[in-house]
């Protein structure tokens, strides 16, 4: 099996794009979750004014805890089996990608178990100049870092630590 780090990305390279996802996370946050919430019978007792509040505490986290981290996505060549991203020191939120990186696994019906080939793209919190990324062989080598992507603000987003 290979796996190489084939992109680095901070998302506070892109400023403008960053504040966009924080204003959709929100408007997701309230026009989505809170409202399938709702549907199904839960936060009867929340006023709207405590929904906007709230969803506007998420999205100052969001926005702070984005300017600190770093997505990091890996090709994965040759698997036996044996990739485990959970080896990776503090990756977060992984999202097993095709092998070009153009879409979810799980959309094609497939796992990265069974898969030879195949992307993953992951968080790591509290990235600054310096850090390594460590996996079970040791440090993995970096490319240059640029601001995330489009396709992987929809294929691999942020989630906050609960």
């Amino acid at each position: 099996m290979n796996a190489i780090v084939v992109g680095a990305y901070l998302p506070r390279l892109d400023p403008e794009r960053l504040a966009r996802y924080v204003a959709e996370d929100k408007w997701r946050y309230i026009n989505v979750a809170v409202s399938d919430l709702r549907s199904k019978g839960f936060l009867k007792d929340f006023t709207d004014d405590y929904v906007l509040a709230r969803a506007q505490e998420i999205a100052d986290e969001t926005q702070r805890e984005l300017q600190q981290a770093a997505l990091f996505e890996i090709e994965v060549t040759d698997n036996n089996g044996t990739f485990d991203v959970s080896e990776i020191e503090s990756a977060w939120e992984p999202s097993f990608l095709s092998p070009d990186g153009a879409m979810l696994l799980e959309s094609l019906g497939q796992s990265p178990a069974n898969s030879t080939s195949f992307r993953v793209a992951f968080w790591v919190h509290e990235w600054s100049e310096g850090n390594e990324l460590v996996g079970s062989s040791g440090s993995l080598g970096l490319p240059e870092f640029s601001s995330v992507p489009e396709r992987l603000w929809t294929l691999a987003p942020y989630a906050l630590v609960d």
